[in-house]
């Protein structure tokens, strides 16, 4: 008889399992992240500046949380939400200590969906809710009110492990719009700081004469758990001069900011603002041209009367992605510094459109994407058709479009710099590949970190602005991502600032060269091609087209054959009855 196998005991299973997990966990949260970098935490380099090397030495364990200052618990939390003055659906939800001291987000440029919490009469803990499908926490703005002189503990629960670089900033004045807070020279003053959790960096770098104004580091960061398995908690300290503060992740760029930056250029020489309208809750959508060429007058467009390049530059598709908007800003600034100080600048041989908050609604509410994808027929917005209806008549204007460049910037990573897709064009693959070269070496010679041997996805990004035009109008695109928080060296905002300039300057100097010129043909034969199915699909008249969204007008041509293929006269028919009927099942 054949012995009857015996199953391992219930313990052992047990104990295994407690084993593996624990095996994970240290895994986990000691390997070297999406960067793929070395595990070891950042000394300060001697030398000065901000430049981190990695050093083999221990990370200093996080100093007790000294409760001193901050009195004793004789009252409860309490916790409130009210309405936000933008939007009916997002809240400002705050919480405030027996102290008064607050913790407050929900407001322009913040999140409405942290869980806040006053665990004491300065110490508060934020939770991060789960994240759902196409959801990306990659920025946090919070308001402190009444810590003048007191020391405040906001805990940060169920945060991202590889958040190892974010080292948060603060901001001792009570507005987000000053332009004083954000000019030229500002940096972001350094601390020892402590880096209990996974490389979290300190940054050196303080402005001359050791006199701090607006951004700086906060002083204290160390980790924690959360309490859930694999929960991971972020434990910021800060004494506070001022009673109103704010702590974010990266130096913020709300709307009010950028409305007053735009007002502020909209003056300066070679300079032409285009406002489009506004957004549905109100905000001025504007694209900056910086021209020596066609102007506009009276809110017109007037067609350029020279035939250079025309680059466009925009950020904030994903509108949570602040260091975008300070790249596109530093390079409109940089151009125009230039004619200001020597005359002779790159409009001499360039057109340059910029739009640094592509998506002011969204960034005012603190979301990560609300029209990105909304460059398709039925589903354009407010916000996309006016863009939509610029660049048409941009290009109808006789005007050149030759280049887009899509700014982002990624949650974490180890470079400054990266060319992170373009189209899947099989005729102009060999020049993306120039242009990424290009972009990579200016990048290392400005002194940048470049992502110089990851190769770009092919994305045909047929419902965004880039794509979208790419497809309609025929220049190239490409996708860029800027990191001010690499976990190798910080940038202060100048210096984010100038990696902006270094792009924009890189992709125009690429234009000049044999493959820019390859590329730019391939873009003017396609453009001829749109002109001949404008006058075979729409005749050459629009006054029938009035009303109707550019973004579906332009996109009925493509959904059509040849324009010699006379079914295509069917099939047209055909697609302009389902989008009236479309057009109806969405007002219902």
């Amino acid at each position: 008889m054949k012995r009857k196998q015996q199953s391992p005991p219930a313990a052992s299973l047990i104990g295994a399992a407690v084993i593996a997990g624990a095996v994970s966990l240290f895994l986990l949260f000691n390997r070297s992240g999406p960067t793929g970098l070395p595990n070891n935490p950042p000394t300060i380099s001697p030398s000065g500046g901000n430049v981190v090397r990695l050093s083999p030495v221990d990370s200093p364990e996080p100093q007790p949380f000294n409760p001193a200052s901050q009195g004793v618990l004789s009252a409860p939390p309490e916790r409130s939400e009210v309405p936000h003055p933008i939007s009916g659906n997002a809240k400002i939800v705050s919480a405030t200590g027996p102290l008064g001291v607050k913790l407050i987000s929900g407001f322009e440029g913040s999140w409405d969906r942290f869980e806040i919490t006053a665990k004491g009469p300065a110490h508060f803990e934020v939770a991060f809710p789960a994240e759902k499908p196409g959801e990306y926490f990659l920025f946090y703005l919070l308001q402190v009110e009444g810590a003048a002189g007191r020391e405040v503990r906001v805990d940060f629960t169920n945060v991202k492990p590889y958040w190892k670089s974010h080292y948060p900033a603060v901001c001792e004045t009570g507005s987000l719009s000053d332009l004083e807070n954000f000019g030229a020279g500002t940096r972001l003053a350094g601390n020892a700081g402590s880096a209990g959790f996974n490389n979290f960096l300190s940054d050196s770098s303080v402005r001359s004469g050791g006199s701090v104004k607006g951004w700086q580091f906060v002083k204290g960061v160390s980790s924690g758990k959360s309490g859930g398995l694999g929960a991971r908690s972020l434990i910021l300290r800060h004494r506070f001069n001022t009673d109103s503060a704010y702590l974010a992740m990266k130096v913020p760029y709300v709307p009010s900011y950028h409305a007053k930056w735009v007002n502020s250029v909209r003056r300066r020489a070679n300079v032409t603002v285009h406002d489009l309208g506004r957004s549905v809750r109100g905000h001025t959508l504007s694209v900056i041209e910086l021209s020596k060429g066609g102007t506009t007058s009276g809110g017109s467009f007037v067609a350029s009367a020279d035939s250079k390049p025309c680059l466009l530059i925009y950020a904030r598709e994903h509108a949570d992605e602040h260091d975008s908007s300070w790249a596109v800003e530093g390079f409109v600034e940089s151009v125009l510094a230039e004619v200001d100080r020597d005359g002779a600048s790159l409009l001499d041989r360039f057109t340059i459109l910029a739009i640094p908050l592509m998506d002011p609604d969204g960034a005012a509410e603190g979301a990560h994407d609300s029209i990105m994808n909304a460059f398709r027929i039925g589903a354009s917005t407010v916000e996309t058709d006016a863009y939509a209806r610029f660049l048409q008549q941009w290009v109808d204007d006789g005007n050149r479009l030759d280049l887009i460049v899509n700014i982002h910037n990624p949650g974490v990573a180890g470079w400054h710099a990266k060319v992170v897709a373009h189209p899947s064009d099989a005729e102009r693959q060999q020049e993306y590949a120039h242009l990424k070269a290009r972009l990579d070496r200016d990048c290392v010679d400005a002194g940048f970190i470049a992502a110089e041997r990851q190769q770009p996805e092919l994305i045909d990004a047929q419902y965004r602005m880039c794509g979208w035009a790419s497809r309609v109008f025929g220049p190239g695109y490409v996708g860029v991502e800027v990191n001010s928080r690499s976990s190798k060296q910080h940038l202060t905002l100048d210096e984010l600032r100038r990696l902006g300039d270094v792009i924009g300057r890189s992709c125009c100097r690429f234009l000049e060269t044999a493959s820019g010129r390859r590329m730019t043909e391939i873009t003017e034969s396609r453009l001829v091609e749109r002109k001949r199915r404008w006058a075979f699909y729409y005749g050459r008249t629009d006054s029938d087209l009035e009303g109707r969204s550019a973004i579906d007008v332009e996109m009925g041509l493509l959904l059509n054959p040849e324009v010699d293929d006379w079914e295509g006269t069917t099939r047209f028919k055909d697609f302009e009855r389902q989008f009236a009927q479309l057009s109806e099942n969405s007002a219902n």
